[in-house]
C-alpha cells in the first residue's frame, strides 16, 4: 500500500483499515493477507515511484496505490503490470496507466452536491 503521505490522517487511516481487513481476510481463508505500507513521508511522485519498483523486486502480489502526481508515476505502475503485479488506484487515479481499476470519489461532483 503506498498512499501519498504517511503523515495525512487520510492514509493513516485507509492504513488501519487495510490491516484490519488483511487480518480478517487471512483468518476466514486461512492465507496470510499481509499489508505492507510504503508510503513516503511527504508527498513526492518520484519516491512514490521508486516505492511502487521496490514492492515489486521484493515480491509484491498486488499493489494498492494513491498518486501525488499522476504524470511522474506512469512508467513505474506500468512496469510493474508489465512484471505481473495488478496495480489499483484509489484516492487520485493514473487513468494513462496499465492500473486495473480505481476505487474514488469524483471531486468536481461532489463539489456540485455540497
Amino acid at each position: 500500500m503506498i498512499g501519498k503521505s504517511s503523515t495525512n490522517p487520510v492514509f493513516l487511516s485507509g492504513r488501519v483499515g487495510a490491516e484490519a481487513a488483511a487480518k480478517e481476510l487471512s483468518q476466514e481463508h486461512g492465507i496470510d493477507v499481509r499489508i505492507e505500507w510504503l508510503t513516503p513521508p511527504s508527498e513526492d511522485a518520484a519516491v512514490q515511484a521508486q516505492r511502487i519498483a521496490q514492492a515489486v523486486n521484493s515480491g509484491a502480489d498486488a499493489i494498492l496505490f494513491s498518486a501525488s502526481e499522476a504524470g511522474k508515476v506512469v512508467g513505474a505502475i506500468n512496469e510493474a503490470v508489465d512484471r505481473g503485479v495488478p496495480v489499483m488506484t484509489f484516492d487520485s487515479d493514473v487513468p494513462n496507466s496499465k492500473r486495473f481499476s480505481f476505487y474514488g470519489g469524483d471531486d468536481v461532483e461532489i463539489g456540485r452536491q455540497v
